[in-house]
């Protein structure tokens, strides 16, 4: 509810006009404070004093109401009336007058609801880049410059989603995260004495192969042929499966990181809140 302080040289006159007010709290006698939204001024004749404290009051809060059957002089903010018009002061009131609290409670209201909207929509849209903007395929191998070029396209993103939310991003951290540790393949050693069997297998069946054949040394040359495709074959397939736990680590380590870095840049936005640019306790 509005609170409104009637002032005026005669107590009984405010009083009496405080009275007749409504839908507000009206305060006879009580100057402009933190707590008053609008001052209704019993004048009477605009004595050069009584024109002076209407000034004064007007420059303070911005409007005043001021009653009176006499004639004033042009005051910005003031607007006088008949004494008796308590129907046009209503109405005055009710058009010109805001309850400073509920107005700032609103404010408040409406900038957290900005606040949670802003944060839900930048995380969601990290979050999808983070699942489906990016892969682990597209860090490339080692030293191609895949993981910097994969930062890259994160920052620009994060840059981005915040900039769309009319907001100023803050400094990001450019570094690039730290790769991961290099994968270890369980079981090496018994995979490499697998392929050395299949190997001397090899070796051994396409030269016994030959000897029956009556030709031994080209058994023996085709076994060795044989071992080192299989060897070939064997060691790129395990080879490219490291590289590709690699990535995959790798992938997983950049993901935590951008995750932990969207909600760093999250929490140190500076959203303009109505709410504090509030400094006027009343309506115009």
């Amino acid at each position: 509810m509005k609170t409104i302080a009637v002032i005026g040289p005669d107590e009984a006159e405010a009083k009496k006009v405080a009275e007749q007010l409504t839908g507000v709290r009206a305060v006879p006698g009580a100057g402009p404070g933190k707590d008053i939204d609008g001052v209704v001024a019993v004048a009477g004749e605009p004595t050069e004093e009584a024109v002076e404290i209407v000034q004064a009051i007007a420059r303070n809060i911005g409007v005043v109401a001021v009653l009176s059957d006499h004639r004033w002089p042009n005051i910005p903010g003031v607007h006088v009336l008949g004494s008796q018009d308590i129907v046009g002061l209503q109405r005055l009131i009710d058009r010109l007058y805001v309850d400073a609290k509920q107005w700032e409670l609103a404010a408040r209201r409406a900038d957290q609801q900005r606040l949670e909207q802003v944060r839900v929509a930048i995380r969601l849209r990290m979050q999808r880049f983070i699942r489906e903007g990016c892969s682990a395929a597209d860090l490339g191998e080692a030293g191609s410059g895949g993981r910097e070029l994969a930062h890259r396209r994160f920052l620009a993103e994060l840059r981005v989603a915040v900039l769309s939310q009319g907001i100023l991003c803050p400094p990001v951290d450019t570094a690039l995260p730290p790769a991961a540790k290099p994968v270890e393949v369980p079981g090496r050693a018994a995979q490499l004495a697998t392929l050395a069997a299949g190997v001397l297998g090899a070796v051994g069946l396409l030269f016994a192969v030959g000897r029956l054949a009556g030709y031994p040394w080209l058994g023996l040359s085709l076994g060795l042929l044989a071992a080192v495709a299989l060897g070939w074959f064997r060691l790129s397939a395990q080879q490219r499966a490291i590289d590709q736990a690699q990535r995959e680590a790798d992938f997983r380590l950049l993901q935590e990181a951008w995750s932990a870095q969207v909600t760093e840049t999250i929490t140190r936005m500076n959203i303009p809140r109505v709410a504090e640019q509030l400094t006027l306790r009343t309506g115009v």
